[in-house]
């Protein structure tokens, strides 16, 4: 292979690279503005996001109890 065809070959893959890293940067600004689209719904259920993972396992308790009472109900009135 001569220099030419190294220095195109060169080129070429520059000009690929520069188009992904056009591409990863739209995606990542998508991304961003994804999360911080989600960070506001959460702040609008009156939750902040860091007490989140606290906040589901605190709902799940109370789905698992309620689901207990239910059942318990139910097996009164067998």
């Amino acid at each position: 292979m001569d220099y030419t065809n190294r220095l195109e070959a060169l080129k070429d893959s520059l000009d690929k690279a520069k188009l992904n890293k056009v591409k990863y940067e739209e995606r990542l600004n998508i991304l961003l503005n994804d999360r911080e689209n989600i960070i506001k719904e959460i702040k609008a259920l009156g939750i902040e996001p860091e007490n989140l993972e606290a906040e589901i396992k605190n709902l799940e308790n109370k789905i698992a109890s309620e689901i207990t009472k239910a059942e318990e109900l139910l097996k009164d009135n067998e």
